[in-house]
């Protein structure tokens, strides 16, 4: 394939006996993607595929649509600290010694090491859907006994804006529950909750992934190509950005654009620049940094 596509990129190790272990192939296009789209990637290997039981694992990251775009692929024999650090290496090798600026994964141990000593300053974050996948099983009990759980669960990781207010809602839910307070999974989850609870993760940019592939990117691109954005305001902004984004981007900035007209920021407490938002008759808190003007 290389001999007669110069772009296609492939490499594989084998065992002193001369079986294979391990193929890692990235093809042109994922090639060029990765100049642009390789600053958040999710590498998953939680598929198995054919006889031979080796993990698929797919680097993907997401376009300028906001869509799902495949940045390399492996089969792996095993699932082992040295086996994960010869696929980043190979991922980096055939994309110009790249390091991603942020990784997703699950929780694998040995993909945790491997992504430190690989990527030393890549940010590490633990996909929370697959956390959350694993309720049913480690804390159903849990959810069954108590109604109310999942709502504190939920307000806890969704509804807090700062990590102290993290810490202060689980201690008082662990408190509201006995047997969650006594339950190992949620415990280990609260130790690393700076790599998978929101809050934590706000200073460091995550795309979020939709599952397309190539021919959807190439409608979005013809779509944004030969149609004109309708705009709803009479903003400036709007217009530049409607000049400057592809169109399914441009509407999420639209969508935002809209609904910042219905936040009135009135100023509470001078000394300590605390403001409170007024959103269609909500209140919520919000401290000023020392950057932002009043």
């Amino acid at each position: 394939m290389q001999a007669t596509n110069p772009t296609f990129y492939y490499t594989m190790e084998v065992n002193d006996n001369g079986t294979l272990r391990h193929v890692f192939w990235i093809d042109g296009r994922s090639r060029t993607a990765c100049s642009y789209f390789s600053d958040v990637i999710c590498f998953d290997t939680t598929y198995l595929t054919n006889t031979y039981q080796m993990s698929f694992a797919p680097f993907v990251g997401v376009n300028h649509h906001g869509q799902s775009i495949i940045l390399g692929c492996a089969l792996l024999s095993n699932e082992r600290i040295e086996s994960f650090i010869w696929v980043f290496n190979c991922w980096m090798k055939a994309n110009g010694g790249v390091h991603p600026n942020a990784i997703i994964t699950d929780q694998d141990k040995a993909m945790e090491a491997a992504i430190a000593q690989v990527f030393p300053n890549t940010r590490h974050r633990f996909c929370l859907w697959h956390i959350l996948k694993k309720i049913p099983e480690k804390i159903g009990h849990i959810c069954n006994a108590h109604l109310n759980f999942m709502y504190d669960f939920d307000e806890c990781i969704y509804d807090s804006i700062s990590s102290l207010q993290f810490n202060e809602r689980w201690e008082k839910m662990m408190g509201n529950y006995a047997s969650a307070s006594k339950n190992e999974w949620l415990k280990g989850l609260y130790d690393c909750r700076a790599k998978w609870a929101p809050v934590f993760l706000k200073d460091t940019f995550f795309a979020v992934a939709i599952e397309r592939r190539f021919d959807a990117e190439n409608q979005a691109d013809v779509k944004s190509w030969e149609t004109e954005a309708y705009l709803k305001t009479s903003s400036p902004y709007e217009k530049q950005a409607a000049d400057i984004y592809t169109r399914a981007i441009f509407q999420k900035f639209q969508q935002e654009l809209i609904e910042v007209a219905a936040c009135h920021p009135i100023k509470v407490d001078v000394t300590s620049r605390t403001f409170r938002i007024l959103m269609d008759n909500v209140w919520s808190w919000n401290k000023i940094g020392p950057a932002v003007a009043d």
